[in-house]
């Protein structure tokens, strides 16, 4: 995808014949043979042939060594083989015989980045935008990706103010600040930015929402004013002083921000941070409860996000211990919807499957872990859950077909291979096979005698 966005004016300017690409007009006066040759080299590249393009090429090397086209098809050939290292000598003679080509060191810079030698990409894309500026978006791309996050954001940013905003320049903006792990690269570029006059109020509101969920409550509370001042109704600058709030007892007003809060589109990482810290002030003072349950209502009918509803199955699970079991334990809905929106989280489904077994939710877990071992056919705790799922609801045969599959998966681990022979020992039961059962519970002994 990255590579496809290099040199899209050079893209947009050909056709779909096969040497579309190609100068032929640089060969110049050269014998019928030598064209045969040439053009034989380009079919075949066309139809992916890379090994007999380039025979092709080095039998024209052979009749005219000094034609700096035929080095150039030849990167582009050993490029594709991912012969890098001959494509480079390729490319290098192509600009000896004949210097300063920049299609020639447009092939070099990707050929450079695919093989990820990115300080010699760096230096190929430097020279190439001295030629072309152009090119500044594809070296702002290698600036990122070879971690050099602040000079690629410089040119991207410098592109935004010369051409404005672009979807393409925001993905590489997103992908530095996710590369620099936290949030202190993106903080450090907005904060100095929010000093001069080219800051925008979007910039402001994502400066807060980082200071939020940093915890920087001074900092968030500061550019929270100097928002206000410029749009006094703007959600981020009405949240960012709520710590504060919190800090000073003003409850009400910190409850009202934080509803405010929770009812809003924000970054996850932000409404986290507010959430928790609403649920700490009702476990300090009940009279917050059914305002936080209102809230969390609205999170329940429009929120997507799997940690908010880990968290709130957390709170919900210590809250109402004595309602833990049943279809309506609070704890154990919110930890469903949070598999609902991450349905690949391993430990997540496990989580999900052992509360709803605790829970007496058998159908649920057996519907859980049965599409769980579509995902994941060799987690052995899978098994195991599936089994006592099955034996809760008498499907004994079943049961034991999914703890004759689990078994093997279970190495070197001996209290899961014992709880394999228990609930084995229990199916067996279930089905009145008394010789069975106890063979199972001596399998299991034998591993980890009791008492």
């Amino acid at each position: 995808m990255c590579l496809s966005l290099l040199s899209r004016k050079h893209i947009q300017a050909q056709d779909n014949t096969p040497f579309a690409d190609e100068n032929v007009d640089d060969l110049g006066d050269v014998s019928d043979e030598f064209s045969e040759l040439f053009f034989e080299a380009l079919k075949q590249k066309g139809i992916e042939n890379y090994e007999l393009a380039l025979e092709a090429l080095d039998q024209c090397i052979q009749l005219a060594p000094k034609q700096p086209i035929i080095y150039f098809e030849k990167g582009k050939n050993e490029t594709a083989l991912k012969q890098y290292n001959t494509a480079e000598v390729s490319f290098k003679k192509s600009l000896e015989l004949k210097p300063d080509q920049p299609d020639v060191y447009e092939s070099l810079f990707k050929m450079y980045e695919t093989a990820r030698e990115y300080e010699k990409a760096i230096e190929t894309g430097q020279y190439l935008v001295s030629l072309d500026a152009d090119y500044r978006e594809d070296l702002a791309r290698v600036y990122i990706n070879s971690g050099s996050y602040n000079l690629g954001l410089d040119l991207l940013d410098a592109l935004d103010n010369e051409k404005g905003k672009d979807t393409t320049r925001n993905l590489l903006r997103e992908r530095a600040y996710k590369r620099s792990r936290g949030n202190t690269l993106q903080i450090q570029r907005l904060s100095k930015k929010a000093t001069t006059t080219r800051v925008t109020t979007t910039e402001l509101e994502q400066l807060i929402y980082l200071y939020i969920a940093d915890n920087k409550t001074d900092e968030a509370t500061r550019i929270g004013k100097q928002l206000n001042t410029v749009d006094p109704e703007n959600t981020a600058a009405q949240l960012a002083g709520y710590k504060t709030l919190l800090n000073t007892q003003q409850y009400e007003a910190a409850v009202t921000t934080m509803q405010l809060a929770i009812a809003t589109e924000l970054p996850v990482a932000t409404k986290k941070v507010i959430l928790q810290d609403y649920i700490n002030l009702v476990k300090e003072n009940e009279a917050y409860q059914e305002g936080f349950d209102a809230s969390v209502a609205t999170i329940n009918s429009k929120g997507r996000d799997a940690q908010l509803y880990r968290l709130l199955s957390t709170y919900y699970s210590q809250k109402n211990k004595e309602t833990a079991s049943g279809s309506t334990s609070e704890g154990l809905s919110f930890l469903e919807k949070a598999l609902q929106a991450d349905p690949e989280n391993l430990e997540l489904i496990t989580k999900v499957a052992q509360a709803q077994l605790q829970a007496g939710n058998y159908d649920n877990a057996l519907k859980t872990t049965a599409a769980a071992l579509e995902l994941f056919p060799s987690q052995p705790q899978l098994y195991l859950d599936n089994a006592k799922a099955n034996n809760a609801l008498g499907n004994f045969d079943a049961a034991i077909e999914s703890l004759e599959l689990g078994i093997d998966y279970s190495i070197d681990n001996k209290d899961q291979e014992v709880q394999f022979y228990q609930i084995w020992a229990n199916a067996y039961k279930g089905k009145g096979d008394t010789s069975n059962y106890n063979k199972y519970l001596d399998r299991a002994r034998a591993i980890k005698p009791q008492g």
